[in-house]
């Protein structure tokens, strides 16, 4: 095989993974948008179903004690750990509006 020949090879593996890699940030996209919907329907629903209860306020006092027992375990440096309880935080925010 030629430098050049390789050289193309090449090229062509970087063009198939730009597009791999836009196609799973599409589904990441698709899939974050999508449990926000489930989260913020699931979280009305319970609250019409136990009005007396308030589902949103409980979720996020249950994370908040979740995301402090991650701070002092062994996901307190873990970037994602913390990302997700923030995220799921404003999510449960969201569905509470």
């Amino acid at each position: 095989m030629s430098d050049e020949q390789r050289i193309e090879s090449f090229e062509a593996r970087i063009q198939q993974l730009q597009k791999d890699l836009a196609e799973q940030r599409q589904k990441l996209l698709t899939h974050e948008i999508m449990s926000g919907l489930l989260l913020t329907n699931i979280v009305r629903i319970v609250n019409k179903m136990s009005p007396k209860e308030n589902a949103a306020q409980i979720l996020l006092d249950g994370l908040k004690e979740g995301q402090a027992k991650a701070a002092e375990g062994d996901a307190r440096n873990d970037p994602h750990t913390k990302d997700a309880f923030i995220n799921a935080i404003n999510a449960v925010n969201r569905a509470m509006k």
